[in-house]
């Protein structure tokens, strides 16, 4: 199972990044794609890959469709 990736973090985690940049060179610095897949790759699954599949199970079972 591959570890779920969390987009939501991905712009705060810019914003430190960003702001210093902007500090240093006197000019609006803003994110690019590069560093926006860059954020993703390097963001750890905050979910094991034991309770996924544990919640995976459980939506199997329980689920009313």
């Amino acid at each position: 199972m591959r570890p779920v990736r969390q987009p939501a973090y991905v712009t705060p985690r810019h914003s430190p990044a960003q702001f210093e940049g902007t500090f240093d060179t006197g000019t609006r610095t803003t994110p690019t794609t590069d560093d926006h897949l860059d954020t993703i790759r390097d963001t750890k699954p905050t979910v094991s890959a034991a309770m996924a599949q544990e919640f995976t199970q459980q939506t199997e079972r329980f689920a009313r469709i």
